[in-house]
């Protein structure tokens, strides 16, 4: 399950050195756009614990991961204080 949850983009890996970020492995594959993410529902209906979720929460679901990847990807162009702040 972790792996799927790699592969769709809902975990991401990176790393900050020195205040330097980066995408790692299967992620920086799929932010160079070398690498497609699988769906999202494939890894949600593949456990049973979200059998229960509706498509409307499926969606919101789908935005969040959305807004995780768009956040991180600002750390690239040197944003790294401010994001790691805002997680605080």
């Amino acid at each position: 399950m972790g792996k799927l949850a790699v592969e769709l983009g809902m975990w991401i890996l990176f790393e900050s050195v020195e205040g330097k970020f980066r995408f790692t492995g299967v992620s920086k594959s799929i932010a160079e756009g070398r690498r497609r993410t699988k769906d999202l529902e494939t890894y949600l209906l593949a456990q049973g614990r979200f059998s229960h979720l509706i498509q409307k929460e499926i969606d919101e679901i789908k935005k969040f991961v959305a807004k995780k990847w768009k956040k991180l990807t600002k750390m690239l162009d040197g944003e790294v204080d401010a994001i790691v702040k805002s997680y605080l």
